[in-house]
């Protein structure tokens, strides 16, 4: 269990230094026309965190969980629905044979094979992809549709912008806003996969006493 954890816990402190220096090189600059550049690239910066922590992180709750050979039966139905629909797509055959297979196959396939590969954010984070990723490996979204003014509509919106070459101009109240924002939600997400992974949340049966 601790592995896990730790694993995750090292991960978001190395994203939360690197958005904290930037953030502090913006305060501290002089120079009106640096930190218009600076908070450009910290915008970016925090989006690029938001996205790859909730991908990576979510990739290694999975192969954590692939680690213990769990039986698809035991698996709670979401998990238990994404396993077996990523199974249905590398048969071969007709699809109803394939179908057929990720049916009748739930009580002997066990949770073994790495789907981690299947956790996509589309490069593009927004709270209905969010919600994709939580609804397929079983864990609660946050009330992310609360978010959408500032995920949506801000950070993304924004960020696409300056991606897309646009010389949009950025706040320095904005960026606090999605600095703290952003990264609360990480902390809620980890959070969240370590209590689901601690206390097997990821099991449609009592949990298992080691």
């Amino acid at each position: 269990m601790r592995r896990f954890e730790d694993s995750l816990t090292r991960e978001l402190g190395h994203r939360r230094k690197e958005i904290s220096e930037l953030y502090l090189l913006v305060q501290s600059t002089n120079s009106e026309s640096a930190q218009k550049h600076l908070l450009r690239g910290l915008l970016l910066l925090i989006y690029a965190h938001w996205e790859g922590f909730i991908k990576s992180s979510s990739q290694k709750y999975l192969q954590a969980l692939q680690k213990k050979n769990i039986p698809c039966n035991q698996l709670q139905p979401a998990l238990r629905a994404f396993y077996l629909y990523s199974q249905y797509k590398t048969q071969q055959g007709n699809e109803w044979d394939k179908f057929s297979f990720a049916i009748n196959s739930n009580e002997a396939v066990i949770f073994d094979k790495d789907i981690s590969s299947e956790i996509s954010t589309k490069s593009n984070l927004n709270t209905e992809v969010f919600k994709n990723i939580v609804s397929r490996i079983g864990v609660d979204d946050l009330d992310i549709d609360m978010k959408k003014g500032i995920i949506d509509d801000g950070l993304l919106h924004k960020r696409n912008s300056i991606a897309h070459g646009e010389m949009m101009h950025i706040e320095l109240p904005d960026i606090v806003l999605y600095k703290d924002q952003i990264v609360h939600l990480l902390d809620c997400y980890l959070d969240l996969l370590i209590d689901a992974y601690d206390n097997q949340k990821y099991l449609n049966c009592t949990p298992i006493v080691d």
